[in-house]
């Protein structure tokens, strides 16, 4: 049975389907049992005591940190495949204990070999990291020859530790975990609906600023559904198709924040607020009732309340797809056309060219994905790990390998040099933030070993729930958690603590500097791409919406239209929209991983960007409500056109064009600025800035020109402070 609704909104509408939860939950376990197993056995064997804190991070790191492969029983093969590197890099790091110099060439070399294997895939990417940690782990310990059965042992202890949190403690359930994304989402919706009646009392920015974060929460539980369904076959878990599952998601989540907007609107209504309270009541129920049932309450003719009863309407229908806990078996597919000469009825896959979807588009020959350049990538850990060697054992003889491990963890992840000096800085404020909690909780604990036992575990968690947030709560937390296992261990003083944040220093400032002079990659390019990636998007979304599909209209004689009066294709246009969802997620965190890169300006112009982006993504679903609202409704798209007005496709790629060149260059023409605010008064008739707020328009045409002039915003909010600068230098000029 499900918990009470209410007692899992507040977690749910920030972790949609608990995977954050999951996954700390995972790597608590699997530390606190990897740990808890060697003290059992240092009571009737003689282990070191440094073996503690080794296994219990070879366990995380065997659990959540290494294996990321897309299924189930491949994490599984991946996880016990970890034996085998882990058993190489034991008896290498055994053999060269007595060896300086030959174990500081094989840390590097193994570093090296970590970066270069993710050419590989997830897997390959795994064997070698687990190899480098438990290196790393030998190296801690000082071990020999006659330490070689300890470390494997410690090998051993991960790797079960491992497959028992994944198979048993908290297994991999792709059904329940669908169940548990489809109610988050409900959640998420029924949260959104709270927000906006709330917010319809007053027209503080504060309340649009609630109601813009809900519908943000909104879109990350859909994006959530999209990602599960990446790693799992729909169909097997469900008695729908990915297709089924991706529309019915779309629906909800357009419904659900159209009507959303037209309840702020409306203010204290007592009618929508009594049919928003019956909405609220069905996403909170747990029954399953009719879809015509539901429809008959909303039927008065009133927009908002019609609205939500679509959201009623769409959330029934999400519901009725019956979830399967266990896998269905398998049934052949039945004789048909193959899957290259059947033709597309579904909507283009994010990334997919919309060409299908818009049969005047020139048609583009399928790229293939760009191969990772994994050697230039472990040139630059090599000569970083050796550069921090070097460095680190100036700093300290015995505490050399953490610098070494913060230079090779900087570039995990990371593919630019601005992303990698983020992380090393982030890296750096974790580990001295970390240094001053840990230490200060060991002197407020005093001599409780079984509290601050209690407090590692906990600080695991934390470090891997707040890790998504940021990567700095992840280095705060392991920092509490290494602090506190020093001090348990009887080695925690303040020359320890001073060698930490200078190794730490060390290697983020070497890796950092690797990641510029050798073999750069400049952040700037992969952030234009994405940019494009986004603009892209959005005109295929109008293109789609607008241009339509040429399918025919009802009273055409069903025949063969023109496109400017061809009914809307609905099951593309949901497609183009969760293709654009998908490039602002990616052109966000393209530019969050790489913010501490960017100049003062650059950042002060991600700032204020930030929001028209929403804010235009927002519109541009607004756009797609209304080409699935004409859809439904069997109707033609009219145009809407002034004589001699452009296209309103290409008066939205005009305005992508311009906007894309004042990011790029920092400028935009004054006479553009002017035509966008005689626009923006045009169109808005006066109203409030924040058309991402406003309800779409009924009129797809009168939507899209919304769009355009946020896009217009957009490239008019870019030079504001050159522009201000220049202003102050010449005063006379105003």
């Amino acid at each position: 049975m499900a918990p009470p609704f209410a007692l899992t909104a507040l977690l749910t509408t920030h972790d949609p389907g608990a995977a954050r939860l999951r996954k700390a939950a995972r790597g608590a376990s699997a530390m606190a049992i990897g740990a808890l197993l060697v003290v059992a056995i240092r009571t009737v064997v003689d282990v070191p005591a440094a073996a503690e804190l080794s296994a219990g991070f070879l366990s995380l790191w065997a659990t959540v940190g290494a294996v990321k492969d897309a299924t189930s029983r491949a994490r599984i093969i991946t996880t016990v495949a970890l034996l085998i590197p882990g058993f190489a890099a034991a008896l290498i790091a055994c053999l060269l204990r007595d060896l300086t110099v030959a174990r500081a060439v094989a840390f590097v070399a193994i570093a090296g070999l970590a970066a270069w294997s993710t050419r590989f895939g997830p897997r390959g990417s795994a064997l070698s990291f687990f190899g480098f940690f438990v290196f790393f782990f030998a190296v801690v310990m000082k071990a020999d020859l006659h330490a070689l059965p300890v470390l494997c042992g410690l090998v051993v202890i991960a790797v079960a530790t491992a497959l028992f949190v994944r198979l048993v403690l908290i297994p991999d359930r792709p059904g329940r975990e669908l169940e548990s994304l489809i109610r988050g989402m409900r959640v998420c919706a029924d949260d959104l609906l709270r927000v906006a009646v709330e917010a319809g009392h007053a027209d503080a920015a504060e309340d649009r600023d609630r109601l813009a974060g809900a519908v943000t929460r909104l879109s990350a539980a859909a994006s959530e559904i999209a990602d599960w369904q990446k790693d799992y076959d729909t169909a097997l878990y469900a008695d729908a198709d990915a297709e089924a599952l991706s529309r019915r998601v779309a629906m909800l989540h357009l419904s659900c924040e159209q009507a959303a907007f037209l309840v702020a609107e409306r203010g204290g209504d007592r009618h929508v607020a009594a049919a928003v309270s019956l909405v609220r009541e069905f996403l909170r129920s747990e029954t399953r009732p009719p879809v015509l049932e539901q429809d008959e309450a909303f039927t008065d003719g009133d927009p908002t309340i019609a609205t939500l009863g679509v959201v009623a309407s769409a959330t029934a229908e999400l519901r009725a797809i019956e979830i399967h806990r266990r896998k269905k078996p398998e049934t052949p597919p039945a004789p048909g056309p193959t899957p290259a000469s059947r033709p597309p009825t579904g909507p283009p896959a994010a990334g997919e060219s919309t060409a299908r979807s818009n049969p005047g588009a020139e048609s583009k020959p399928a790229a293939k994905p760009a191969r990772p350049d994994t050697t230039r990538f472990a040139l630059q850990v090599v000569v970083a790990c050796s550069a921090a060697l070097i460095v680190g054992d100036l700093i300290s003889a015995s505490r050399w390998y953490w610098a070494v491990l913060s230079a090779f963890m900087v570039f995990n992840g990371m593919a630019t040099r601005g992303a990698i000096l983020t992380k090393a800085v982030k890296r750096v404020q974790g580990t001295v933030v970390g240094l001053l909690v840990g230490v200060a909780l060991v002197l407020l604990i005093g001599e409780h070993p079984n509290v601050q036992y209690v407090i590692v575990v906990c600080a695991v968690f934390f470090a891997f729930y707040l890790g998504s947030v940021s990567y700095t709560w992840t280095i705060l937390f392991i920092t509490i958690v290494l602090t506190n296992t020093y001090d348990l261990l009887g080695v925690l003083n303040r020359h320890v603590l001073e060698w930490r944040v200078e190794e730490t220093l060390c290697g983020a400032l070497v890796g950092s500097a690797a990641a510029f002079f050798v073999l750069s990659t400049p952040t700037s390019p992969v952030l234009a791409a994405k940019l494009h990636d986004y603009f892209d998007a959005l005109v295929d979304l109008a293109s789609v919406a607008l241009r339509r599909t040429g399918r025919p209209s009802p009273g055409a004689g069903g025949g063969a239209v023109p496109d400017s009066e061809a009914v809307p294709d609905s099951d593309a246009v949901l497609g183009a929209v969760r293709a654009l969802d998908a490039a602002e997620s990616a052109i966000l965190g393209a530019a969050t991983a790489a913010v501490f890169a960017l100049s003062r300006s650059h950042r002060a112009t991600l700032r204020r960007v930030r929001p028209h982006l929403r804010e235009t993504t927002r519109a541009a679903r607004g756009l797609a409500w209304s080409a699935v609202e004409a859809a439904g409704a069997g109707t033609a798209v009219p145009e809407h056109r002034r004589a001699g007005a452009p296209d309103p496709v290409e008066e939205l790629r005009a305005a992508v064009d311009a906007t894309v060149s004042a990011l790029e260059h920092g400028e935009v023409d004054e006479s553009r600025l002017r035509e966008a605010a005689t626009d923006r008064e045009v169109a808005t008739g006066g109203a409030p800035a924040e058309l991402g707020i406003a309800p779409a328009d009924p009129d797809p045409v009168r939507q899209a020109q919304r769009v355009t002039e946020s896009v217009r915003r957009m490239a008019a909010a870019v030079p504001e402070p050159r522009r201000r600068a220049r202003e102050r230098r010449t005063p006379a000029a105003r």
